[in-house]
């Protein structure tokens, strides 16, 4: 039985998948607020094990719309590999509700939406292999649902919403694909819809470890200690 027995509500969710395109290369995302709050995957924004502070994002409708000012990359984490950006234009933009992982069961159905090998708007379905697999040190979502380059940063989707970014898989093991909870960063998800667009995109961001300062920025990142760069670098 599919996850979305209503193929509109499976159109909706493709709308509200995004292809990130960077300097080095692509990946995908999804938005999570309808004035265009984006989550991706941090290794897709990444050069040199620093962040970029901007990319374009290419929405479903094909429009490029490109994100180039300072700081819409505004907040990311490594060992989860997840990243937060801002559309520099306002919305309202489709987005995805979000689920809950801990309800996740063996052989439920979900879908995975994202840009393999930049085939834009691709839908594949699959069933969840381990909904607490341990991987890389991190108890990721574990499914059979087809994840390939170029995927990363898109959603993992249940019927109550998003569950999980999708982020890595385990050589051709079919079965082995893994997706980051969306519970580990709804902190984040939150702060970011209460500050808005506009004090997310004037808070200090460090491009090495992704922590986001909101408060008046020292010399130094408060989370890592690396000396902060000149705002806009």
């Amino acid at each position: 039985m599919s996850v979305f027995p209503d193929p509109d509500a499976v159109t909706y969710a493709v709308g509200a998948t995004v292809e990130v395109i960077a300097n080095r290369g692509f990946g995908s995302g999804f938005i999570v607020h309808p004035e265009g709050l984006v989550v991706t995957a941090r290794h897709v924004v990444e050069e040199d094990r620093r962040s970029l502070r901007s990319v374009r994002v290419r929405l479903n409708a094909g429009t490029v719309r490109d994100v180039t000012i300072s700081g819409v990359i505004f907040r990311s984490h490594r060992p989860l590999d997840y990243a937060l950006l801002w559309l520099t234009e306002g919305g309202p933009y489709p987005y995805l509700p979000l689920g809950k992982p801990k309800n996740l069961r063996f052989a439920q159905n979900v879908l995975a939406i994202g840009c393999p090998s930049g085939l834009s708007n691709t839908v594949s379905s699959g069933i969840i292999s381990n909904p607490a697999q341990r991987y890389r040190g991190i108890e990721c979502i574990q499914t059979n649902a087809d994840i390939d380059h170029g995927n990363s940063g898109g959603p993992l989707i249940a019927a109550d919403g998003v569950v999980g970014i999708t982020v890595w898989g385990l050589g051709q093991v079919n079965a082995a694909r893994f997706a980051v909870p969306i519970d580990y960063l709804t902190e984040d998800l939150f702060a970011a819809a209460l500050a808005g667009r506009e004090r997310c995109l004037s808070a200090h961001y460090c491009r090495s470890c992704g922590y986001t300062d909101y408060t008046q920025p020292t010399w130094y990142c408060r989370n890592c200690g690396v000396r902060n760069a000149k705002k806009g670098a």
